[in-house]
């Protein structure tokens, strides 16, 4: 998210445009608070804004980071597009720069989760599935086809 802070917001308009929306926000967990500084400046002179969340809501729950900067509340069963929102990762609104930008985009990052995963649990894959298999079932991405996935050398933040 710092690394590419420019890229990121440049995406995010892109879709703002693309939407017909007046507005985007970057939603920023606290545990990564000192991101908000290079996102703020990346964010300055667009109609993107940063927000700062709080570190946990549940997985696949878009209540929280839909009502929290907005206001609006998403009915019981509904989706985000109901009250006039649309959501995207951060990833994806990077990629969405990436043409503009003269890039390609043939990598993507996967997070792997659970007791095994360890504390550095996300890391750049190819993304197409089969570009990630060897002979004999062994993946150049750090996996074994079929079995538990090893943990990543990447850190967190790769995008």
């Amino acid at each position: 998210m710092e690394r590419h802070a420019a890229a990121m917001v440049r995406g995010t308009q892109l879709a703002i445009e693309a939407l017909g929306a007046t507005s985007g926000i970057v939603g920023i967990k606290a545990r990564n608070r000192h991101a908000i500084e290079t996102v703020e400046a990346a964010c300055r002179g667009t109609a993107v804004r940063a927000h700062l969340f709080g570190d946990d809501y549940p997985a696949g729950d878009e209540f929280d980071p839909v009502y929290t900067p907005t206001g609006r509340l998403i009915p019981p069963t509904g989706i985000p597009s109901q009250v006039g929102v649309a959501g995207c990762n951060i990833e994806t609104c990077f990629n969405i720069a990436a043409p503009v930008e003269g890039r390609t985009v043939t990598r993507q990052t996967r997070t792997i989760a659970g007791s095994g995963a360890g504390a550095e649990n996300t890391g750049r894959a190819d993304r197409h599935p089969a570009a990630r298999l060897h002979r004999g079932g062994e993946r150049t991405d750090g996996h074994r086809s079929g079995g538990v996935p090893r943990r990543h050398a990447h850190g967190r933040d790769d995008v």
